[in-house]
């Protein structure tokens, strides 16, 4: 982790610290987990910002050590992202794009060893670029794959025979 976000990470503490209680719900980091294998999940995010304010860096809260968030996190153009193995945290900065207020910024996308309800990526704050703390939702939801209707194949072949039975039959008679 550079310099400049272990900065960004203490001004977040400091700013949770000095303003305690006065924090409003209403960011809100809506996203899906999808089981990818070996007991991996993949995860896309996105924020939605209805504060009345901009925000600079949204925090939620990871697991430690987790070798997949590091190596595939990424954000939308204009965003940055950063995975802090050590102290349990993800970070999706506002970078050359804003989370303005009002608006919907995603995906931001990572694998990672934990899964939904293995107690992380619980807890989302955010910082705004006056300095003020704002506390917010995740909510998580199993990706739904999609199911086969299991009477399809049958049906497609069904009203497919009787396209190939007609060329068969087309070509017989010219050949009389």
């Amino acid at each position: 982790m550079n310099r400049t976000h272990r900065m960004l990470v203490a001004a977040a503490a400091l700013a949770a610290v000095v303003h305690g209680g006065d924090a409003k719900a209403v960011l809100m980091v809506d996203g899906t987990v999808e089981p990818i294998g070996g007991g991996a999940f993949h995860y896309a995010l996105t924020v939605d910002n209805d504060t009345a304010d901009e925000l600079a860096i949204i925090t939620l809260d990871a697991p430690f050590g987790d070798p997949l968030i590091g190596a595939s996190l990424t954000g939308p153009p204009g965003f940055v992202t950063s995975y802090d193995d050590v102290l349990g945290f993800l970070d999706l900065l506002a970078d050359t794009a804003f989370f303005l207020p009002g608006s919907v910024v995603g995906p931001f996308e990572f694998d990672s060893l934990t899964g939904i309800g293995d107690g992380f990526f619980t807890t989302v704050m955010a910082i705004t670029t006056l300095g003020d703390l704002v506390d917010g939702e995740i909510r998580l939801t199993p990706a739904q794959a999609a199911v086969a209707e299991p009477a399809l194949p049958a049906l497609l072949l069904t009203g497919l025979l009787p396209l190939l039975a007609v060329p068969r039959r087309g070509r017989a008679h010219h050949r009389n």
